[in-house]
């Protein structure tokens, strides 16, 4: 959209969409009542058009965990991270939210993060977070890049992605991605 060209959201092109799961704002599927105030289980892009060969990069949680000592792990584990909403955030009802970054379900890491939306409440935390922030932006994860007709779905609490710049062609031939989340 060319009105969000300086805006890191999905909407826009000229910045980095840093390293993010979508609706980190939320409680995650298992914990909440209702699918549209959760973080969604699954998120799938179809590529409509890119031109622009625009990738999409991905790194999995278990890999990003591996990388960090254990008491970041642990702190990241604590509920003490305020989330906002994200500018791409329709319809958010201004309601700043404490979650933990990390969960553990049982069965595997769940993480919820946006670089631009979290914000830590005390020294430790934030001494964490700004740990998984620098590791992150080491980061280069696995590029993908979607042609007009393919589909890609992944478990979005266990899987970051992110987008990096790009310069868009004029609208009606710019890239576009269409988002679907699943529970």
């Amino acid at each position: 959209m060319p009105e969000a060209s300086g805006t890191t959201s999905s909407w826009g092109a000229a910045v980095d969409f840093s390293w993010h799961t979508d609706n980190p704002n939320w409680p995650f599927a298992s914990q909440a009542c209702d699918i549209q105030a959760c973080v969604p289980n699954f998120l799938a892009f179809t590529a409509v058009r890119n031109h622009e060969s625009a990738s999409t990069d991905f790194v999995c949680v278990d890999q990003i965990l591996e990388q960090l000592p254990c008491w970041v792990i642990a702190e990241l584990s604590r509920p003490a991270y305020l989330f906002s909403a994200p500018s791409s955030n329709e319809g958010f009802d201004g309601q700043i939210r404490i979650f933990p970054i990390l969960e553990y379900d049982g069965v595997v890491n769940c993480m919820r993060f946006d670089e631009g939306i979290v914000t830590a409440v005390d020294q430790l935390s934030a001494e964490a977070l700004d740990i998984l922030r620098r590791y992150l932006r080491g980061t280069q994860g696995t590029q993908i890049v979607l042609q007009p007709g393919d589909f890609f779905i992944f478990k979005n609490p266990q899987i970051l992605h992110r987008r990096k710049a790009f310069e868009p062609l004029p609208e009606g031939k710019a890239r576009w991605l269409r988002r679907t989340y699943g529970r």
